[in-house]
């Protein structure tokens, strides 16, 4: 039952306005890191959003980094942390000020 729902919030993740896609995340995120680890499904959508153009004037920029934190503290791959790094640096420095 709830792997339904989970299912439905990553649906949502990828479909939805920005404001939803992120209050999604948070969701998601609270309830795997129940599990031993984080599915790559979840860092999946993480990155996605980083892309997001809306995420740089958005209010809720806050929240979105706030999980994107909490995700990268709780992963075990380096690699991914890494690229993760990279890639907000890369995004910061190609926003507009």
């Amino acid at each position: 039952m709830i792997e339904e729902h989970i299912d439905q919030l990553f649906k949502m993740s990828h479909q939805c306005t920005l404001r939803i896609r992120i209050q999604a995340l948070i969701l998601l995120f609270q309830f795997l890191k129940t599990n031993s680890t984080l599915p790559d499904r979840f860092f999946r959508v993480l990155y996605e959003v980083l892309f997001v153009e809306e995420l740089k004037i958005n209010s809720s920029c806050q929240q979105f980094f706030d999980v994107l934190y909490s995700a990268l503290k709780e992963d075990f791959s380096i690699p991914r942390v890494k690229a993760f790094i990279k890639r907000v640096l890369q995004v910061a420095v190609h926003a507009e000020a």
